[in-house]
Parts: C-alpha cells; structure tokens; sequence
C-alpha cells in the first residue's frame, strides 16, 4: 500500500472458492433445444475468479435462450498490461488469447464478454494495437452479453424469451458505461432490462473514466508492436 499509495483499509473484493471455468467444466454438459446460436463465453478475471456467479447466471441465460455455451480461455485480456504502457505484454497476451478465440469462431462461435472493459479491449484495441486477421475476426464476432441477447430479441428468426420469472424489480438503476459507450453499444443492457417492465433510470456519467471518444493508435500494416 505504501508503494502503490492505496490506503491499506481498502476493502479488496474476496476471491471465489471455485472459478467460473471450474464451474462449467464440472457441471453437466447441457444441450439446447431449438439452438438459435453459439457462443464462447469470456469470463475475464473478475469473473473467473471473484464473482463466478456472473459467469453462471450468464450461461443459464443464454442456454434457456437456445444459445449452446463453452467457456472460453480465462486468460486476463491485457487491459492491466496496457493501461501501464506495456505494449509488449499487452501484444503478447492478445496474440495468444487472439488465437484461442480465432479458433471457436472458425468453428461457428461466437465470443461473448461478460465485463464492459474486456468486451472493448477485444473488440477494440486487439485490432488498433496487434492487428491481423485474428484480431479482426475475433473483434467482428465479439458481442456484450446483453447486446446478444437484444439481438435475439430483433433479429428475425430468433428470439427472447421475454416472460421473466420471479420478482421483477419496480425500478432498475442503469449505470451507461464508458467502455461500451465507446462501442456504440451502452443502450442495449438498459433495452434488455426495460422488457423485464421495470422502470429503467439512467446514470449517465464518466466515472468509469472512459471518454466517449478514445484515443486510437494511428494505422499500421496489421503486424504486432516490437519494442
């Protein structure tokens, strides 16, 4: 605490007992019925090791949507790496997590994040920052858990099931993240929660401190950085 300069009363966030990838792989293998899709679910760090539960509750979703799931490589995206200005790092780690997913989405999967950051990380800065033809693929088939499900819910052929169990909270407090913001893509999660009938209001702010606008590296021939 001394050296990062973090108040040692902070309160860290406790690590899970069992990692979301642990989780899948124990757990019986589901087969849809009426399979409108498939998909690779990205648990990224903070759900891989502190709330796996998100991860859970995110496939149960999607398997009773018809969405057939696998869990994804947990391998941290490189956002730590690049926030640091460890180019290299950060080109080392999307090059390897570039092909892991380049692989299912050949397969005929798509790649599903379960955290805003990551979600913009693979879809946006892989490709400005590595480039190549994986990054591109991977960044073309890369969706934010609740823009898939929106899209099931538009598209023509699939759907929604829109008849939600359980309680329905009255109002829902929708904070509109910077990261999918970014992406042209921070409605869908409060479109998703207004077809449950709550009343939806909006945090609109940047308190997550990403600008609307990024910063992108200039063009390059698609290799990756040497430094």
């Amino acid at each position: 605490a001394r050296v990062r300069g973090g108040s040692a009363e902070r309160r860290l966030p406790r690590f899970a007992q069992m990692r979301c990838t642990a989780w899948f792989a124990r757990r019986p293998r589901v087969r849809v019925a009426n399979k409108q899709g498939s998909v690779v679910v990205y648990p990224t760090c903070l759900v891989e090791y502190r709330s796996p539960e998100v991860g859970a509750a995110l496939v149960k979703v999607f398997e009773h949507n018809g969405v057939q799931c696998d869990v994804g490589p947990a391998h941290c995206c490189g956002a730590p790496l690049l926030h640091e200005g460890d180019l290299r790092g950060c080109t080392r780690v999307a090059v390897d997590n570039g092909a892991r997913l380049a692989e299912a989405v050949r397969r005929g999967a798509d790649v599903v994040i379960a955290q805003p950051e990551c979600t913009h990380v693979v879809r946006r800065d892989y490709v400005d920052y590595v480039g190549g033809p994986d990054a591109r693929l991977v960044a073309a088939h890369t969706y934010d858990a609740a823009e898939y499900l929106m899209n099931l819910h538009l598209a023509e052929g699939t759907a929604l099931d829109t008849n939600f169990a359980g309680d329905v909270p009255h109002t829902v407090a929708y904070h509109s993240s910077g990261h999918l913001r970014t992406l042209g893509i921070d409605g869908k999660g409060r479109d998703l929660v207004k077809l449950t009938g709550a009343r939806v209001t909006l945090i609109d702010d940047e308190s997550g401190g990403v600008p609307t606008q990024s910063l992108r590296p200039a063009a390059h021939d698609g290799s990756a950085f040497t430094l």
